[in-house]
Order: structure tokens, then sequence, then C-alpha cells
């Protein structure tokens, strides 16, 4: 299904908004975001997640459109605690969606992350980068699923930033990307508080 699966981006246009094609190719974005979800070949889920990110920007051209957003959104954040290269194509299509789909993504996504908290978990670091980019081009959105995603975002990258362990090693290895975000500035004093606290009452020195 998915090496002979057409590309519905092409040749689409305004006459086709309405018609049964429209409504198969919404049937099929499901299949195949279904296949990327479920499916236990990791290269059967990746060429899935290639074929998602193709069609993002032809679903918006759908009736159902935000129908199929949304099953897209769930099955590339679900996949994308599998393999980095997962993390990778979740990134690609997250990049592409609509403001609320994309905040119920990250939100997912930023999920995965309390199982790869170490800086030597190359799933866990695909994740932070995919979060870091995801708050940078949330900037000027305003919409309450992306302010509600942003924080579950950064809480996410900055648990266990006291501790003494690889997670807390992997929230402070994050800091500096953080803080190019502006939610990350916005919680300087904060984040500058905790670790302060962490010092005097431990007594040791945190390091990178």
């Amino acid at each position: 299904m998915l090496n002979d699966a057409p590309d519905p981006s092409a040749g689409w246009g305004e006459s086709v908004r309405d018609s049964d094609a429209s409504y198969l190719a919404t049937q099929f974005v499901q299949a195949v975001a279904h296949v990327l979800e479920e499916d236990d070949d990791r290269e059967c889920q990746l060429a899935a997640a290639n074929l998602m990110t193709r069609w993002v920007p032809a679903t918006q051209q759908l009736p159902e459109a935000e129908m199929a957003a949304q099953a897209i959104a769930d099955a590339a954040a679900s996949a994308a605690g599998v393999q980095p290269e997962l993390v990778t194509a979740a990134d690609r299509i997250l990049q592409q969606l609509p403001e609320e789909p994309a905040a119920a993504c990250a939100t997912a996504l930023s999920g995965h992350l309390a199982e790869h908290l170490d800086i030597n978990d190359a799933i866990g670091m695909a994740l932070r980068d995919t979060l870091v980019t995801y708050l940078r081009r949330s900037e000027p959105l305003t919409s309450d699923a992306t302010k509600n995603a942003v924080e579950v975002c950064a809480a996410a990258l900055t648990a266990d930033l006291e501790a003494f362990t690889p997670a807390g090693r992997f929230a402070r290895v994050t800091l500096p990307l953080l803080l190019t975000t502006e939610c990350g500035r916005d919680m300087t004093v904060q984040l500058a508080q905790r670790l302060v606290a962490a010092v005097l009452d431990d007594g040791r020195t945190l390091t990178l």
C-alpha cells in the first residue's frame, strides 16, 4: 500500500474539495496514519511518516481537514518515542500542522521525554531539539491550546533540573537552548532560583 500510494497533492484543486475523491483521500490519510502509529515494522513506520510529511499541505484542502490533521498529529507523536528518525519525521510534520493539531502534537511529544532524559539517549536529544524548535515557532501564536502546549513543553524540558542525575544533567544542558525562546527567557528567574536552592540544600556543585 505504501509503495503504490498516490501523492494526493498532485493535481488537486478547488473543484475536488467536495468530491468523493476528497473523502477517500481523507480515509487514506487516516489509514496510513494508523500504520505509522501501530505497525511493528520500523521501516514501514518511517515510510508512513515520510508519506505523511508530504501529504500535510494537501490535507488542508480537504473538507475533513481538521480530522485528517489531528489523525496525522496523533500518529506522528505516538510513533516518535520509538526511534530518532521518527522524531525527525514528527518534527517535519509538526512544522506543517495547523496551530491546534500542532499544539496537541507537541504536548504528546513532550510526554515521551520523561523516558529519555539523558544526553546519551538519541531519542531524548531529538525530542529536545524538536520541542525547542516548536517553542520558537509558537512565539507569535496566542491560542489557549498553544499557550498550554508551551507550558507543558517547557516543564518537560526542565524536569529534574536540580537533580544530580542524568536527567538533571539533561535539563541543564538544555538550558542554553531553552533561553533562546521567549518562554525560556520568561522562566529565567524561576530557573535560577531552582538551581541556587539545589546547591544550597545539597552543598554540591551542579555541572553540565
